[in-house]
């Protein structure tokens, strides 16, 4: 089956859905606040100049580059969101407050400024109208149409979703770091319950032990992340977050106990959000197939555009190219496929897991009805892909054409059927949260 379960009990609930997108309706489509990570212009410059013009006058999606101004109120100005952030903030602790606590830790990594940016963005978007807000950062290439194919199905399923590509994940609750890695549930338990991990329930979670955490659960990668916006409230309203903020500043800093004395530590942002989540009554979480997104265009080894939703690191030179095909595969499709299958038991049993009992999950497929390649280059020899963190090229690299894209896809009523999922090019593969 889809689902491959941990306990032996059976779901309390499942329902499998099949429906089409009828392309080209003129119905209303949910809002999503798309907020982009970011600290290069360049990269800004080439998401606007590319996939961000394919989002029409009429589009439903609002995108703001978060960009940090310290010493700033927050305010917009234009499409950037200015938050109250050092830009490049690394994490080192100064060498004068080793002197003054030898036992602080060196917090390391050049992460901290893109925390800090989630924090503030998440800060701003509970206060928005849109119901879903995204996530992503500024080397991340994404369909705004198929961004609002998925939004339209999760409007109907009426449930608060978390979504994404999911890994597990344990989290110390004290040194804000992650542990415990595993690509399924049972592997992330097995390696978080060791001795050495010292992980154990949610109800200790205000544990003094610094070395404590809970876990494992799963947590959406944080290139591209998508989540109902009374997620988003629900989080940055409870005094887990404010106290976690502060923790982090404090971490930063060098202000901790006595016997704290690890010497390095990385805070990471979709962990730490994905924790906050875990602890959510009724959250749905949502997983796509991996052929939605990519973590690097060279992986995909002729993927089909059919499901494409995003793409991490995918190579600059081929930006202008992905639109083009994205435009021709979207302009010759007249309907998009869904299957959804959902469950109200959480991603694995909260015996073993930090997921609230009351928790569902989702697995969900949009596919369009029409085929198309994605553009590609190789691993090795004169085309070889970019994939470093590197900053794009000029201008040049823009998309020329103007396209008269097709209007944002309507959502007619998904129906209970048993109707087979329509194969489009693609072998539908099992999938096993958990």
């Amino acid at each position: 089956g889809i689902h491959k379960r941990l306990s032996k009990a059976p779901p309390r609930r499942v329902a499998v859905k099949h429906g089409v997108l009828q392309l080209g309706a003129m119905q209303p489509q949910p809002g999503v606040l798309l907020g982009i990570m970011s600290g290069s212009a360049a990269r800004r410059n080439i998401a606007r100049c590319t996939w961000l013009r394919s989002i029409g006058t009429g589009s439903h999606i609002r995108t703001l580059f978060v960009v940090g101004e310290k010493g700033h109120t927050m305010r917009v100005i234009s499409d950037i969101l200015y938050v109250d952030v050092a830009e490049r903030q690394r994490m080192w602790k100064a060498k004068e407050q080793l002197a003054i606590n030898e036992t602080a830790p060196e917090t390391m990594t050049g992460t901290f400024t893109t925390y800090l940016k989630q924090v503030e963005f998440l800060r701003y978007a509970a206060d928005q109208p849109e119901p879903f807000v995204a996530r992503a950062d500024d080397d991340v290439f994404i369909s705004p149409l198929m961004l609002q194919a998925y939004t339209a199905v999760l409007a109907q399923l009426n449930r608060s979703v978390y979504l994404g590509v999911f890994e597990w994940y344990s989290w110390k609750t004290r040194a804000l770091s992650s542990t415990g890695f595993g690509f399924s549930c049972k592997a992330a338990n097995s390696r978080a319950r060791a001795p050495w991990r010292n992980c154990s329930q949610v109800s200790s979670a205000s544990s003094p032990v610094l070395h404590h955490c809970i876990g494992p659960f799963a947590f959406a990668k944080g290139p591209f992340l998508l989540l109902s916006t009374d997620a988003v409230r629900r989080v940055v309203h409870s005094s887990t977050f404010a106290q976690d903020v502060q923790r982090s500043r404090d971490l930063v800093a060098g202000k901790v106990e006595k016997g704290f004395n690890r010497p390095r530590g990385r805070i990471d942002d979709d962990v730490h959000l994905a924790y906050w989540l875990s602890q959510l009554p009724g959250l749905y979480t949502v997983r796509v197939r991996r052929q939605v997104w990519h973590e690097q265009g060279a992986h995909w080894g002729g993927a089909s555009l059919s499901y494409f939703l995003a793409s991490h690191k995918f190579p600059w030179p081929l930006y202008s190219t992905m639109c083009e095909e994205l435009h021709r595969a979207w302009s010759g499709a007249n309907e998009v496929n869904v299957q959804m299958s959902c469950s109200d038991e959480p991603p694995c049993d909260s015996k073993i897991s930090s997921h609230h009992s009351t928790q569902g999950t989702c697995i969900l497929e949009v596919a369009l009805g029409t085929d198309s390649n994605a553009p590609m280059c190789d691993r090795t020899g004169p085309r070889k892909c970019p994939f470093s963190k590197t900053i794009p090229p000029t201008s040049a690299q823009c998309w020329k054409h103007t396209p008269m894209l097709p209007a944002e896809p309507a959502l007619a009523p998904l129906n209970a059927s048993k109707s087979p999922w329509r194969r489009i090019g693609m072998r539908r593969r099992q999938h096993a949260f958990g």
